[in-house]
């Protein structure tokens, strides 16, 4: 997805100077962001086209053959089990194991593994579930920040019109304070301690 929602939102169309795709995994939250940043229309019309693109790259998606998937594929395994190339890497994926409390210390081998095993039949019940209007399993959270500029409160105004159900957050510092933390899972660790450890210095 990253390649074509460049070429269509900053290439072709023109809309914004940052224009970013990527999916990332917080404990046992995963989630696709698509992030725009322009000048030149406001949220609403932001909003518009990235929902165009996800149409449309539903529809190439869905052109893709199993060979043509293939590919893509090895690349995404080849990337899983690349050796962590620095500390910060490796220490990032073991704190989001503890972080998540799930502890799976081979998730990598593992899912790169389930990724021989995934046909575009799956590939396109994710997207129709999870990222396509009306999937049945969507989770949709949009986020507009509006510059300082003359048009600030006239294009504020039209969000809260085309959103009215839209929390508005004047002051960040306040909302942080005020919103529910998740809370620590309550219950005990057991940590599996290897027996050769025992005795050795």
């Amino acid at each position: 997805m990253k390649a074509p929602f460049y070429d269509s939102i900053r290439t072709q169309q023109q809309l914004g100077y940052i224009v970013q795709s990527q999916s990332d995994r917080i404990g046992n939250l995963a989630r696709v962001l698509l992030i725009v940043q322009s000048s030149v229309r406001d949220p609403r019309g932001l909003l518009q086209a990235v929902d165009e693109f996800l149409v449309s790259f539903r529809a190439k998606l869905a052109s893709l053959t199993d060979g043509q998937l293939q590919p893509f594929k090895a690349s995404l395994k080849e990337e899983l089990l690349r050796p962590d190339q620095r500390l910060a890497s490796e220490t990032g994926r073991w704190f989001g194991e503890i972080a998540g409390f799930q502890y799976n210390w081979r998730r990598r081998e593992e899912e790169a593994a389930l990724i021989g095993q995934i046909s575009m039949k799956d590939l396109l019940q994710f997207y129709d579930e999870r990222i396509a209007a009306g999937g049945s399993l969507r989770r949709r959270a949009n986020t507009a920040v509006f510059a300082n500029s003359p048009k600030r409160a006239e294009a504020m105004r039209a969000m809260k019109e085309a959103y009215p159900d839209a929390q508005v957050v004047e002051d960040p510092v306040k909302f942080g304070e005020a919103a529910p933390k998740w809370p620590i899972r309550d219950q005990e660790l057991t940590m599996n301690v290897a027996r050769d450890w025992v005795g050795h210095s």
